[in-house]
C-alpha cells in the first residue's frame, strides 16, 4: 500500500489534490475548513456572528477529550483558512467576552487533512532508483545512478567532464529512468541540497529546500538515512548509523574504502572512484528495497504519503496516526500546543520509569527470562488509560497503584481504544502469518504489516509524555509506567515464592535462575490466568549461561548482560561491541572474550587471550584498520566549543581543503607522541602510526575489564610487567 506523495492547490474555493501514486496521478476536489466551538449555551449567537461574517457554518456534533459538544463546520479553500480563522478568533471569550471558545483542525494542513477525511489509499510498488555523489574541496567530483540491476556513474576528469557536465548527465540519466521515487541516503542534508546549487547552474530540475526536506521536480525523493535514524535505530546492533554500517548489518552488503577511492582518482584512476560511488547508490537502492515493505505498510496505517512518513519520528506516527482515527471514531483533533505551553511541559519533573532489580554481578547457570508482551500498549488498553478517562467520577475506576490516579471503567477513552484495536489488529495478523508458508512473499508482507502496527502501539506511551503532542497527558504516562513496576514486582513476588531465584528484573522482563523447564512454563501459565485484560507474561527462552557486569561503585550496570542461548548464540546488551566510540580491535576482543567465558566457562583462559593481543600490538601484528575510530558531525565545526578527537580530526580535513559537513562520519586514529589526545587525532589517509600505549590502555584492557573485572582480573594482570614505555 502506498501513496507517494501529494500536492495542493486551490481553484474555486476548494483544494485540488493531485496525488502521486506509482506510475501515476490521480487528482481531486476536496473541501478543506476547520471547526469552531462556540461557548456552551451560546451556540446560537454564535451560529449569527458567524452568519454576520459571510460564513455560513454548518452544525455537526464531535467528542473532544471525551466530551460531546456542538461545533460549527467551516468550509474555505486552503489559503483561505488562516485569515477566516483570525476573523473568527477576535470573537472568542477569552479575548472580547464573545461566544467562541475556540477553533480546532486550522492548523492541520491540507494536504494532511484530505487523507484524514476520506481514507484515501492505494496498492502499488514504486520503480525505484538510487543516487549518491562525491565532493572534494566543495565540488563534486563523481555521481551515480543505480536501479533495478543496473547504473552509471559520472566522474570528473573522466572523458574531459567537468562539475557541469557530471551534473547534466546524471540529470539525463533520471529522465531516461523516470522513477516514481528518487533514493539517497543522507540526502536531505547533503546531497540534494549540493545538487540544488548546480541543477540552478545548468538549468536542471527544480530542488526545494524546505524543513530540512529535499523535493526534487519530477519525482518523489526518499532519504533512507531519514527512516532508519527515526525509526529503526533502536533495533540496530550498530550505533554508526552510517551507510556502510546499516547496509552491512541489514544487508550483509559492504562499502567501499573512500580514501583508497579518492587516492585512485588523485593519481588519475577514474573507474576505481566510479564503482566506489556507483556501489553507494546500489547500497542506498538495496536498503530501499529492503525496507520499503516496512515503510509502506507504515504510510498505509497512518495514511499519510511515504515521503512524509519516512520522515516521521515516533511521536509524528502516533500523532497522524490518532487523528486519521478521529474520523472513526467523532473526535475533534486537539490543537497543536504553543511554545509556551510546550516550555512549561518541558519543566515537568521526571516521573519514575520502569522497575529494575539489580541481579548478583558474575556468572550463572539456567536462565529463563519471561517477559510481558507489548507491556505498555497492554496496560493502555486494559486499564483504559487515556487523556479523557482520568478521574471521571462516574465509577470508582482503575486505581494506579503508588499514584492514587483512577482510569474510569464504564465508558472507553479514545487513545486506550485505539491502541485495544491495534493489539488485535497485530493478533490477527501474526494469526495470518501462521497460515502461510514462513519466508514466503504473503508472509514477507504480513511481517512487515505487523511490524508497523507494533511500531505505532509501542510509541504511544512515550507520546503520552512528548512535550509536543496533540494528546499530551503527562498522568497517563506515569500511570502506565507505575502499572508496570507493578506488574514486574508481583512476577517477581511470585517467583520467588515457588522457589525461582529472580535473577535480574528490568522494565518489562524477568530472569529467573531455574531447575525444571516445565516448572518455569506451569509458572507462566498460573500467572496468565490471572493477569487482566490483553496483559500477557511469555516464555522468552532458556539460556545454559549467563554473565552480568558490575557498575562503578557496585551492583550491576543495568541491560550490560550476555546470554548463552541453547543453539550457541550469544545476545549482548550494553557492551562496547555495539558502539561506535571503540575501535574495531577492542570490539572484536570484548566478543571474545564474553565468547570464551559463556562458552568454556574459563575466564582465565580469556585473559591469556587478552594479553596475546597485547603482545600483537606490541609487535604490530594489526593494520590500521583495527586502530579506526569514527563519530559523526552532528553540527557545524565552528559550533563546537571544545575540541574532542573527531572534531579536531575534521579540522585537519578542512586545513587540507577538504569539505566537511553535519552529518559526515569522521574516521580517524590515534598517532604516536606528546600532547593531549585530541591533538593526536588524524583522519585516515594522513600520515601516521597508531599509538599502540594508548589503544591498550584506553581501549583494548578497558573493553575487556568489562567482563573480566567482575572474576577479580585487574588491568595490572593483563598488560605486561615491563609495561608499555617502548610503544613509543
Amino acid at each position: 500500500m502506498v501513496v507517494l506523495d501529494a500536492e495542493v492547490s486551490e481553484a474555486g474555493g476548494k483544494a485540488r489534490v493531485k496525488v502521486i501514486l506509482p506510475g501515476r496521478t490521480e487528482e481531486f476536489e476536496y473541501e478543506s475548513g476547520f471547526l469552531v466551538l462556540p461557548v456552551r449555551g451560546r451556540e446560537r449567537e454564535a451560529e449569527r456572528l458567524l452568519e454576520d461574517l459571510g460564513i455560513e457554518p454548518e452544525k455537526t456534533r464531535k467528542r473532544l477529550f471525551g466530551e460531546e459538544r456542538e461545533f460549527f463546520r467551516i468550509r474555505c479553500g486552503p489559503g483561505e483558512i488562516r485569515k477566516t480563522r483570525d476573523r473568527v478568533k477576535g470573537f472568542e471569550k477569552a479575548r472580547s467576552g464573545g461566544p467562541v471558545e475556540g477553533e480546532y483542525e486550522h492548523d492541520i494542513p491540507a494536504k494532511k487533512l484530505f487523507f484524514m477525511d476520506t481514507g484515501f489509499w492505494r496498492r502499488g510498488v514504486p520503480k525505484a532508483a538510487a543516487f549518491d555523489i562525491e565532493t572534494h574541496e566543495g565540488k563534486v567530483i563523481a555521481i551515480s545512478i543505480y536501479s533495478e540491476g543496473s547504473g552509471a556513474a559520472f566522474v570528473m576528469g573522466r572523458d574531459g567532464d567537468t562539475e557541469e557536465d557530471l551534473v547534466l548527465k546524471f540529470f539525463e540519466a533520471l529522465k531516461r529512468e523516470g522513477p516514481d521515487v528518487l533514493v539517497g541516503y543522507n540526502s536531505d542534508s547533503f546531497d540534494l541540497p549540493v545538487l540544488k546549487r548546480l541543477s540552478e547552474r545548468v538549468g536542471g530540475p527544480k530542488i526545494n529546500l524546505s524543513g530540512g526536506h529535499a523535493r526534487i521536480e519530477g519525482t518523489v525523493h526518499v532519504d533512507v538515512y531519514r527512516f532508519v535514524s527515526a525509526i529503526l535505530a533502536p533495533h540496530l546492533k550498530t550505533e554508526s548509523l552510517d551507510l556502510g554500517s546499516v547496509a552491512g548489518e541489514l544487508l550483509g552488503m559492504e562499502k567501499g574504502d573512500c580514501e583508497k577511492a579518492l587516492e585512485a582518482w588523485f593519481s588519475g584512476n577514474r573507474d576505481a572512484l566510479a564503482d566506489y560511488c556507483l556501489n553507494d547508490s546500489k547500497l542506498a537502492f538495496e536498503l530501499f528495497r529492503f525496507l520499503f515493505p516496512q515503510m509502506a505498510e507504515l504510510s498505509g496505517l497512518v495514511r499519510q504519503p511515504l515521503f512524509d512518513v519516512t520522515r516521521m519520528t515516533y511521536s509524528q506516527l502516533v500523532e497522524w496516526f490518532l487523528a486519521r482515527k478521529t474520523r472513526e471514531y467523532g473526535e475533534v483533533v486537539p490543537n497543536q500546543p504553543k511554545y509556551e505551553e510546550i516550555q512549561k511541559r518541558k519543566g515537568a519533573p521526571s516521573y519514575t520509569g520502569g522497575f529494575v532489580k539489580e541481579p548478583e554481578p558474575g556468572l550463572h547457570e539456567r536462565i529463563a527470562v519471561v517477559d510481558f508482551r507489548s507491556m505498555y500498549p497492554s496496560i493502555i488498553a486494559t486499564y483504559n488509560i487515556s487523556p479523557d478517562t482520568e478521574n471521571c467520577g462516574c465509577c470508582e475506576g482503575y486505581e494506579v497503584p503508588e499514584l492514587g490516579y483512577r482510569f474510569c471503567k464504564r465508558k472507553r477513552g479514545f487513545v486506550s481504544s485505539v491502541v485495544r484495536e491495534l493489539i488485535e489488529e497485530r493478533e490477527r495478523i501474526k494469526k495470518g502469518m501462521k497460515a502461510v508458508p514462513e519466508g514466503s512473499d504473503e508472509w514477507k508482507r504480513l511481517d512487515a504489516e505487523q511490524k508497523s502496527v507494533k511500531t505505532v502501539a509501542n510509541a504511544v506511551y512515550g507520546y503520552f509524555a512528548f512535550p509536543g503532542s496533540r494528546w499530551y497527558c503527562y498522568r497517563c504516562a506515569e500511570s502506565a509506567a507505575a502499572f508496570g513496576r507493578s506488574l514486574v514486582k508481583s512476577v517477581i513476588r511470585e517467583a520467588e515464592k515457588l522457589g525461582f531465584g529472580v535473577l535480574y528484573a528490568d522494565t518489562d522482563s524477568c530472569f529467573l535462575k531455574y531447575g525444571s523447564r516445565d516448572r518455569v512454563r506451569e509458572f507462566v501459565e498460573n500467572i496468565n490466568s490471572r493477569l487482566p485484560g490483553s496483559i500477557r507474561l511469555e516464555l522468552q527462552g532458556f539460556y545454559p549461561r549467563g554473565i552480568f557486569i558490575p557498575k562503578e561503585g557496585g551492583g550491576a550496570a543495568k541491560k550490560r548482560y550476555a546470554l548463552l542461548s541453547e543453539d550457541g548464540g550469544i545476545l549482548i546488551r550494553g557492551f562496547e561491541t555495539v558502539r561506535r566510540d571503540w575501535c574495531p580491535l577492542a570490539k572484536k576482543v570484548q566478543r571474545k572474550v564474553i565468547e570464551i567465558v559463556l562458552t568454556e566457562g574459563r575466564p582465565e583462559k580469556a585473559a591469556e587471550y587478552v594479553k596475546s593481543v597485547v603482545a600483537g600490538i606490541k609487535s604490530g601484528s594489526y593494520g590500521l584498520e583495527e586502530f579506526v575510530l569514527h563519530e559523526q558531525l552532528t553540527k557545524e565545526i565552528e559550533e563546537y566549543s571544545v575540541s574532542s578527537p573527531h572534531v579536531s580530526a575534521a579540522l585537519k580535513l578542512l586545513k587540507a581543503g577538504k569539505k566537511v559537513y553535519p552529518g559526515d562520519t569522521i574516521r580517524y586514529f590515534i598517532t604516536r607522541g606528546k600532547g593531549p589526545v585530541s591533538s593526536r587525532a588524524v583522519p585516515v589517509g594522513f600520515p601516521g602510526v597508531p599509538d599502540g600505549e594508548y589503544y591498550v590502555k584506553k581501549q583494548i584492557v578497558p573493553a575487556a575489564l568489562r567482563v573480566l573485572r567482575v572474576f577479580g582480573i585487574t588491568e595490572e594482570d593483563l598488560i605486561p610487567k615491563k609495561g608499555l614505555g617502548d610503544y613509543l
